[in-house]
């Protein structure tokens, strides 16, 4: 799952760039861009990268500009500041503008690489599995509607010939205990219980 991320590196320095790159690949990840300035990083999101860790301070075009062109025609691209300067306004205008998050470079820049890769990859997992339970029960909804206009009409017929409360508030239960029968029965709403 690691080598899937397509990341970007954007950087002025070839040091920090070469340095990041060799420790990405240590912890396995292989589908790295080298882009030595904002303008190559703009010139090459056709490859769409899912990741872009964005040095604040370049020459021509810094990390804040080039954001907010990324953000403007690739919105879903996660783009991660990485600044050398401790400024809070910085990170929060940068989160302002769509950042996925700030990394301070220093002692702990890798760390935080490797962690905000993690947390993506986790979130591209959740992504993955909301589709897979969730479209089977777009196939359910008018069955489940059908059920539930006949369980009212029903309930309201009943709730009519009694006319009291303690009917309707059954009626209620009825009709919660009548959807949730029909859908355990359902062989694909079974399936999609038991990944839960």
């Amino acid at each position: 799952m690691k080598s899937d991320i397509k990341i970007f590196l954007v950087d002025d320095d070839p040091f920090s760039l070469y340095s990041y790159k060799g420790q990405l690949e240590h912890s396995g990840y292989k589908n790295i861009w080298v882009l030595r300035s904002g303008e190559d990083c703009i010139r090459h999101l056709g490859e769409k990268p899912q990741v872009i860790f964005l040095d604040h301070q370049m020459d021509q075009l810094n990390g804040i500009e080039v954001l907010q062109k990324i953000k403007r025609y690739y919105p879903e691209v996660r783009v991660v500041i990485v600044s050398g300067r401790d400024c809070v306004n910085t990170a929060v205008n940068s989160m302002k503008l769509g950042a996925y998050d700030y990394i301070l470079k220093g002692e702990e820049e890798m760390k935080r690489m490797l962690s905000i890769l993690r947390q993506i990859n986790l979130d591209k997992i959740e992504t993955i599995r909301n589709k897979t339970v969730l479209s089977p029960l777009k196939d359910l909804t008018p069955l489940v509607i059908f059920i539930s206009l006949l369980l009212i009409l029903q309930s309201g017929v009943v709730i009519y010939y009694y006319s009291s409360l303690m009917v309707s508030v059954l009626s209620l239960m009825v009709l919660t205990l009548g959807v949730g029968l029909v859908l355990t029965r359902s062989h694909k709403v079974r399936r999609i219980l038991s990944y839960l």
